[in-house]
């Protein structure tokens, strides 16, 4: 592995130049933060898909975590800018639990890329590979939505004092944070979709043989 490959995240497939990689870095970390705002809907974030992205495609694992990490911090840093009280808005009592439920995402997808590369130890058609990605996939989005509702809801019981320190308590927190789930749902569906299928779109038209480029022009 020469020294360019130790100075710079990359991802497992090799046809992506590492240029790429820093304009792909710059992208997602910048974007959830445009989309606070622009006035995005309470918990509808793309962090989740941002961190299963990584987790699935970039083969280091400080990368994989740092990536997303600093899109949320950016983004809660926007947040606080805008409610005029950064300190607040950013770096509140949850934060451990929010950023922590985020690492998970990035856990669960390099579950998700070692699963691919188990099932795909052997030649099989075009529609049972694709298959075989699609719902480790789709298990991995909901598993990461649902372990956010729970985690960071659990630590808005325990960090403040709005219900009661019991298990009531604890339920009843439980109960108030429903109607953030559903949104959480659609947001990481979303773009994770929109994630996977933009990189699978882009690695489609690099890896275009060179040879048919030129034959085209001429």
């Amino acid at each position: 592995m020469n020294a360019d490959q130790n100075s710079h995240p990359h991802m497992e497939s090799s046809d992506t130049p590492a240029k790429i990689n820093y304009w792909l870095l710059a992208a997602v970390i910048v974007f959830p933060a445009l989309l606070r705002w622009l006035g995005q809907p309470w918990n509808l974030t793309p962090v989740g898909g941002i961190a299963l992205f990584t987790g699935v495609y970039f083969s280091r694992s400080r990368w994989a975590i740092a990536v997303p990490l600093s899109a949320m911090l950016l983004s809660d840093i926007t947040w606080g800018l805008m409610r005029g009280d950064v300190m607040t808005y950013t770096f509140h009592s949850v934060i451990p639990f929010v950023y922590g439920s985020y690492v998970l995402y990035v856990l669960l997808g390099q579950r998700v890329r070692a699963n691919w590369e188990h099932s795909e130890s052997e030649p099989q058609p075009a529609w049972k590979r694709a298959a075989g990605r699609g719902f480790p996939l789709c298990i991995a989005t909901l598993g990461g939505s649902l372990l956010f509702y729970l985690i960071t809801n659990f630590g808005m019981w325990m960090m403040y004092t709005t219900y009661p320190h019991t298990l009531a308590g604890l339920i009843q927190c439980y109960v108030a944070g429903l109607p953030f789930l559903r949104p959480t749902v659609i947001g990481d569906a979303f773009y994770t979709t929109l994630f996977f299928g933009a990189f699978a779109v882009v690695q489609l038209i690099l890896t275009q043989p060179t040879a048919n480029m030129l034959s085209k022009e001429n």
